[in-house]
Order: C-alpha cells, then sequence, then structure tokens
C-alpha cells in the first residue's frame, strides 16, 4: 500500500503546472508558501536544526486549513484544476514526509503555530 501511495504522490506532483493561474486564493498561498519555504526546510535539516525545520512547517497548518475549507480539489468540471491541485497536495505531502515521520509530531506544529 506504501508503495502505491507513493506512486499516486509521485505521479500527482508531476501534474503540478507552473502555467495553470489556480483561481482560489487558497491553492496560490499554498504554493507560494511552498516556494518560499522549501529551501529553508531543506537548509535547517541539513544543519540538523530540526526545531527550526518543525517551526517552519508549522507555518503551513493554517494555510493547509484554509485550502480545505476553501479549494474543490477533485473538480470534474475542471480537470486541468484538479490535476493541478492534486499536484499541488503532492508537494505538500513531500514537503512533509520527507524529513520527518508526521505521525510522530501530532500536535508539535499545533502548538507552534
Amino acid at each position: 500500500i506504501r508503495r502505491k501511495n507513493s506512486d499516486l504522490a509521485r505521479q500527482a506532483r508531476s501534474a503540478v503546472r507552473r502555467d495553470y493561474a489556480d483561481p482560489e486564493p487558497a491553492v496560490r498561498e499554498i504554493e507560494q508558501l511552498l516556494d518560499r519555504l522549501h529551501p529553508e526546510i531543506e537548509n535547517r535539516s541539513s544543519a540538523a536544526d530540526y526545531g527550526a525545520v518543525i517551526d517552519l512547517l508549522a507555518r503551513l497548518v493554517h494555510p493547509v486549513d484554509r485550502f480545505f475549507e476553501r479549494a474543490l480539489v477533485i473538480n470534474p468540471e475542471d480537470p486541468p484544476g484538479t490535476a493541478h491541485r492534486l499536484g499541488v497536495l503532492g508537494r505538500l505531502e513531500d514537503v512533509l514526509t520527507r524529513y520527518f515521520d508526521i505521525r510522530e509530531l501530532s500536535g508539535e506544529a499545533d502548538r507552534r503555530a
């Protein structure tokens, strides 16, 4: 199952279209935040500054909440939008799972947000 999820996530990440201007501000917010945070998360992780990595990841909590409150991820009437939003979720999954087993961080980001 894990391999299948990994394959699906890889397919979703490849679906992100940088030329697609998503009309939903919550989607654009996540994209911009990932663009800004990912290099800093990589740098802090390389320096084994995991507290800083958690602080950076915590900045995603509220934008991710807004994403799921406002964005219709799978929309049969908008296949390009669906592919794009699944790709954004794949990027998010990649950032969240690359550095930690997020199941072990339950509540840590909320305490820091």
